[in-house]
């Protein structure tokens, strides 16, 4: 058994010796609700999450339930006869019981309290005993109950009282109650000095069996919490001097504790601890190694009397104090610097951080200070009650040298001792220039890791981080003064320089200024930030155009659109060479590029991700922290987990013409045509959104979506119908959540009947019947016109890929490959590859460009020429007038024709076979023509002897001619040679296209 005594007791004595104690140096951000924001008392008790996600928190002026918009008190009004409560529980059903100080419990429903059945028989007990608190309204046989003096009972249903403690005079009895993961525990030892065995409920036995012994030297045991170790049953039981590690049912280790008062603990994630304590205790925060020692430890809300504590369903850290109302944490491990820790109440704009325990802070009053964040020491780095008279926006801490440097001196920082020693230095003389003020660093030189570049008004300058001199590399002609925000020097040691009139780059040799904007607007305005990527690309943060992307080949716009958190950049900072952290006014944003400059991810992060506030000023990294100079303080930020779904929202009430209906939200609602003034409440429970939550909304399934931030939607004089009502919410990472639904009904009034307008119409029909009829007539026949053409098309595409063709192309690459022909094979397979896949997209979009056309046919025409054995050539020709790009027929119209031209006119040609395919005419409509030197064709029998292809597309040729026209659609003809033997066949078709623009691409959009 190892005693850890003298840890805290090494703890107390750093907080004698230097006023502040180790533990109390990092804590969360908490947001605090009194009766100001809606509890009926600042006296708080106690907490529960139910099922639904609401909190409810008792005080000692009734309940209150909270949604993360506003708190609904409970009391009184709604049959709470004693409104000073202690516990809440839920059962297995959702009711919602409680527990008053007078004894009485009762149960939540229907949005009244009503009484337990044997309230009397607990105000007649809570005369004889001090205490009784409701513990478990699951426990097997009844109601179990707590007594601080006796012990644990539990209340049948018939109202009999059983003890539970009473075997063991001096024993330490442990309840577990297996579904809310709760542990019980009563110290009915006589004296705290005495030894005493303890005892675990087996709720499978009902009976306790003894599981170790506790030493006279503990004191109460008040409080037990269930261990998370891994293969391990381990639990803790925390006494007001130490705690007990139980591990297996054997007693492990005993650590000092020495808090007392101390009303309740609890647990929080994985191997985390909370000891709530009394009299402005505060609430301390630790924990535990495998061995049972302390591997942190820390007291958050000092001076606050904390009655009991939780963690919601999200992480979110809940307290009930007794003296300040309730406090909540939505990210517990973000710590939080500010005027707790000794800092100042003013804006941080410039933060540095030293080594893994120190940062320094710059403020908006001219203040800068030091803080040691694990001891929780701060330091002022100017006298008492002064400060410099200028803004303090820019730091830089200089590892090597441990000197940091402000607007208008620089401080050495010597550790070595809890209490470090900082001189303050002034900046030394310069001859060219005298130096008022730094306005702001700029980091290091790519070209020199000791030259630190700064800006001043009207001048720019190095610091020689290593002699400490100053040089001034511009200074304004008299007259002038340029303001610069931005200055850089490149990989290539070029400068470029940031302004309020946009990006130069600037010759140091000259002293001349040349814009350069890359084709980029925003770059001829203000650009307020400049760095480089590892691969040479330069990012340009601006204000309101977001950040620009430039490199050697590409330039472009990165903002809100793309998820950029806003389009005014403050500041940038690059870590890991490859993320991109940008601070602004409304939050930060993390931008994750690839090797190759290509933006991988944008994440964004506001209030609802753990940001005090956000108004962001600067931002430096460390390891897995991000810290953060903020309008309310420093911040060390961690990137929370995306959070990927999103709580559907409540539709808790419905008005009907102002009325609120109670009743309306459980079936399918029918309502009068009078009663069409509907407004709708609606609740997400997302407690890390501030009540600032996005909602979509809409009445129909084919409406378009409404969006709004407010949690009612109003209808006013609604037609009668059917709706659907739909609600969606947002989540703080942007995913919307399922639908909840509220399907209602308003009725037709009587004059609206289909009797009477049946009447209307029946009178009216008479003089609209012929206009109906042949309004129909017409109708059907189109209806028939476009069934015939999608029969054609559907029948073309049947016929358009020959399967003697596939066959004859199968069979070709089988002879390649036994051939061992690996190479024509291969190229043979792609090119059919291609057409196959040609052919299946055009037939699914049912048009396209001449340009494909023309793609399709020659590598249709490639294909058998290598299946022949290159035994025919081939030529396709456009002429001039034609824009192939711009032209768009049907698809697969002319391929028909040539495949007849090679399958049946060049069929006895072992060679010198020639195929030309040629178009002519005008855009609007194309003549083309398909010659083969073949053997001809007989005109006479043309129309039976053609393929079944060449028939289905002289049909749809003929459903594309413009009504009224009987030009022919297609001709065939015979070529002769000089002795007036046939000597070919040429095929004339004639095709009615359509036109379409081309639209310029945007080159300017990054995706």
């Amino acid at each position: 058994m190892n005693c850890h005594s003298w840890y805290l007791y090494f703890i107390s004595l750093l907080c004698i010796s230097i006023n502040d104690c180790l533990a109390q140096g990092i804590q969360p951000y908490f947001h605090q609700y009194t009766t100001e924001e809606g509890l009926p008392s600042s006296e708080t008790y106690y907490l529960l999450q139910d099922r639904t996600g609401y909190i409810w928190i008792a005080t000692d002026n009734g309940i209150a339930r909270f949604d993360g918009y506003t708190f609904e008190v409970l009391g009184r009004e709604q049959g709470l006869e004693d409104e000073v409560v202690f516990s809440i529980q839920e059962d297995r059903e959702g009711k919602i019981w409680v527990s008053t100080y007078s004894g009485a419990v009762f149960y939540y429903q229907n949005e009244r309290f009503h009484p337990f059945e044997h309230n009397e028989l607990l105000r007649s007990m809570k005369q004889q005993l001090h205490l009784i608190t409701l513990q478990d309204v699951s426990f097997p046989k009844g109601m179990l109950f707590s007594v601080r003096e006796k012990g644990l009972f539990y209340l049948t249903s018939a109202g009999a009282v059983q003890w539970l403690t009473e075997q063991f005079s001096n024993g330490v009895y442990i309840y577990h109650h297996t579904e809310s993961d709760k542990v019980l525990v009563h110290d009915n030892r006589i004296s705290k000095h005495s030894d005493g065995v303890i005892v675990a409920f087996d709720s499978q036995q009902e009976k306790w069996d003894s599981i170790g012994v506790v030493n006279a030297e503990v004191g109460r045991i008040v409080q037990a919490l269930k261990g998370h170790e891994s293969g391990a049953e381990q639990l803790l039981l925390v006494g007001t001097s130490r705690i007990l590690v139980l591990e297996n049912s054997v007693l492990k280790n005993e650590v000092d504790t020495s808090l007392n008062p101390m009303p309740y603990a609890f647990q929080g994630r994985n191997d985390d601890y909370f000891l709530c304590t009394d009299s402005g205790g505060g609430l301390h925060y630790f924990r535990l190694s495998t061995a049972g020692e302390f591997i942190d430890y820390r007291i958050l809300l000092t001076e606050h009397s904390i009655a009991y504590g939780l963690l919601d369903r999200q992480g979110g850290l809940w307290v009930c104090s007794r003296d300040a109302g309730l406090f909540y944490a939505p990210y517990p491990k973000v710590a939080y610097f500010a005027e707790e820790q000794g800092l100042p109440k003013s804006k941080t704009l410039s933060l540095s951080l030293a080594n893994d325990s120190v940062f320094f802070a710059g403020y908006m009053d001219g203040s800068v200070y030091y803080h040691n964040y694990r001891s929780g020491n701060s330091k002022s780095l100017f006298p008492e009650d002064t400060r410099q008279a200028y803004e303090a926006s820019s730091l830089y801490f200089d590892q090597r040298s441990s000197y940091l440097y402000s607007n208008k001196h620089k401080f050495f920082y010597q550790t070595g001792s809890l209490l470090p020693t900082i001189n303050r230095e002034s900046y030394p003389e310069n001859e060219q220039y005298v130096l008022k003020s730094i306005r702001e660093f700029h980091g290091l030189s790519s070209q020199n890791e000791r030259e630190l570049l700064f800006d001043t008004y009207g001048a720019l300058g190095a610091l020689d981080l290593d002699e400490g001199t100053i040089s001034i590399i511009y200074k304004s002609p008299p007259g002038e003064r340029l303001v610069f925000n931005a200055y850089y020097k490149d990989q290539n040691n070029d400068s470029w320089v940031g302004t309020l009139h946009g990006l130069n780059q600037f010759d140091e040799a000259e002293g001349t200024f040349s814009l350069k904007s890359f084709g980029q607007d925003a770059l001829n305005k203000r650009v307020e930030e400049i760095v480089q990527l590892p691969n040479g690309a330069f990012i340009f943060g601006t204000r309101g155009s977001g950040l620009i992307y430039h490199a050697t080949d590409t330039s472009y716009v990165i903002n809100q659109s793309q998820g950029l958190v806003a389009n005014n950049i403050r500041n940038l900072h690059l870590s890991s060479g490859t993320d991109l952290w940008v601070a602004t006014l409304r939050g930060i944003s993390k931008l994750q590029f690839d090797g190759e400059g290509d933006v991988k991810s944008i994440r964004s992060f506001g209030l609802p991700h753990g940001l005090v506030s956000e108004e962001v000023y600067d931002i430096q990294c460390r390891d897995e922290s991000v810290w953060l100079a903020t309008g309310k303080g420093v911040l060390q930020f961690r990137v929370p987990p995306p959070v990927s779904a999103s709580p559907a929202p409540i539709i808790q009430t419905l008005y009907i013409n102002g009325e609120r209906c109670a009743e309306c939200l459980d079936d399918e609602l029918a309502l009068a045509h009078q009663d069409n003034n509907l407004a709708i409440e609606f609740r997400t429970i997302n407690y890390r959104m501030q009540g600032q939550i996005q909602y979509r909304y809409r009445h129909q399934a084919a409406a378009a979506w409404q969006f709004t931030r407010q949690n009612q939607v109003n209808y006013i004089d609604l037609n009668p119908g059917q709706y659907l009502f739909e609600i969606q919410s947002q989540n703080q990472d942007g995913q919307w959540s399922q639908s909840s639904q509220m399907q209602f009904i308003i009725k037709t009034p009587w004059f609206r009947h289909w009797l009477f307008q049946t009447g209307l119409v029946a009178s009216a029909f008479g003089l609209f019947a012929f206009f109906f009829i042949q309004r129909d007539r017409r109708r059907l026949k189109d209806q028939t016109y476009l069934r015939k053409i999608d029969s054609l098309e559907k029948a073309a595409l049947h016929a358009q890929m020959n399967p003697h063709f596939i066959f004859n192309s199968l069979t070709s690459i089988q002879n390649f490959i036994l051939r061992n022909e690996k190479k024509k094979a291969v190229t043979y397979l792609a090119k059919f590859a291609r057409l196959i896949r040609m052919t299946l997209n055009v037939s699914m979009k049912g048009i396209h460009s001449l340009a494909e056309e023309l793609d399709s046919i020659n590598n249709y025409l490639n294909l058998e020429q290598i299946r022949y054995g290159q035994g025919f050539s081939y030529r396709v020709d456009v002429a001039a007038n034609l824009p192939p790009t711009t032209i768009l027929l049907p698809p697969l119209l002319i391929q028909p024709f040539i495949e007849n031209a090679i399958k049946h006119g060049l069929k006895e040609r072992k060679s010198g076979g020639k195929v030309e395919v040629l178009f002519s005419g005008k855009p609007e409509l194309l003549e083309v023509r398909i010659i083969d030197n073949g053997i001809g064709i007989d005109l006479k029998e043309a129309d039976t002897t053609n393929s079944a292809g060449m028939d289905i597309t002289r049909r749809r040729l003929e459903l594309m001619r413009h009504r009224g026209d009987s030009t022919p659609v297609l001709k065939i003809e015979l070529l002769r040679d000089t002795a007036g033997e046939i000597a070919g066949t040429v095929i004339i078709i004639f095709i009615q296209t359509q036109q379409h623009e081309t639209q310029p691409k945007d080159l300017t959009q990054p995706y």
